[in-house]
């Protein structure tokens, strides 16, 4: 992939944006260049010279039209957790070049056709260099690094999405369970949640799940968890969520990627089924409900201030 000319951004005192010259020959470079000129957490800052990934790896040019100064790799991959921009930080951490480019051009790729209406025609060329390095083996390594991270503000883990495991049966606090941590994930910086997993790192597995479906594998688990997104959010900001699956223990386990929201997202319901809006934020690793003045004043710091 040819060099590519963009800019990054660091934490820092919130400044004016510099405009940023991009030069790509595809819509490969085109995506490239969103993605690395993500914002990675705070405000923006002009930088020029070369980010330098992990050998074998594109090589990416970053020129901003104000001089500035290089930020070098290290730096992007010592953010916090928290201050993360909808990136994978386990492997960010990792130094997974190839995995964090991957997943921020395969959620372009998704955002470009919800905004079109139409899928993307992926002629040679048109893909994410990355690709090859993508499948259920890969993604079973990624979410036994994330089982072997823990909980955190970013992570959670549920041992089931639907059903109850004490009664066996189907459970509307089951999915609120869910709901809730993907609110909190949309309102906070994004996050990671594995369902099939306990808090203790044990794989029951999506098998659980499966019984109480009709539908019962994968294709069924997701046409379930999207059909109630939909319902709690609606379809925009269920766009921002991602859903994929890997094998650990002979057992599924689905890793759903949440992307940080632009604006307040509140539920559609409450925890009793009934109708009413929920205001829901990541705190540590718990999510609690906010109203009156304490989500006033986490939306202003949040995205108004």
């Amino acid at each position: 992939m040819a060099p590519i000319v963009a800019i990054f951004a660091r934490l820092g005192p919130r400044k004016p944006r510099s405009r940023t010259v991009v030069t790509p020959a595809s819509m490969v470079d085109r995506i490239a260049a969103a993605i690395l000129s993500t914002r990675i957490g705070g405000g923006w800052t002009s930088s020029i010279g070369t980010f330098r990934p992990p050998p074998g790896s594109a090589k990416c040019t970053c020129v901003s039209m104000n001089p500035g100064r290089m930020v070098p790799g290290s730096a992007i991959r010592r953010q916090s957790p928290g201050a993360s921009h909808d990136i994978d930080t386990v492997a960010l951490r990792q130094h997974d070049f190839g995995a964090v480019f991957d997943a921020r051009y395969e959620r372009l790729i998704r955002q470009i056709e919800d905004a079109t209406g139409r899928p993307v025609n992926r002629g040679d060329g048109q893909r994410s260099p990355f690709a090859p390095e993508q499948g259920g083996a890969a993604s079973a390594r990624g979410i036994q690094s994330l089982i072997e991270g823990g909980e955190s503000k970013v992570v959670e883990f549920k041992a089931t999405g639907r059903k109850n495991l004490a009664t066996g049966q189907k459970d509307p606090a089951m999915e609120w369970a869910v709901v809730k941590t993907i609110a909190g994930f949309m309102n906070g910086h994004g996050g990671t949640l594995l369902v099939g997993v306990e808090d203790d790192g044990s794989v029951p597995g999506l098998e659980e799940d499966f019984s109480v479906l009709s539908k019962k594998n994968t294709d069924g688990w997701e046409l379930w968890l999207t059909d109630l997104l939909i319902q709690v959010f609606g379809k925009a900001a269920t766009a921002n969520v991602t859903v994929a699956f890997g094998t650990l223990e002979e057992r599924k386990v689905a890793r759903i990627d949440v992307a940080p929201a632009t604006e307040p997202i509140y539920t559609h319901r409450t925890k009793t089924g009934a109708k009413g809006a929920v205001f829901l934020v990541r705190l540590n690793n718990t999510t609690h409900e906010l109203d009156g003045p304490d989500a006033y004043a986490y939306q202003h710091n949040r995205w108004f201030k």
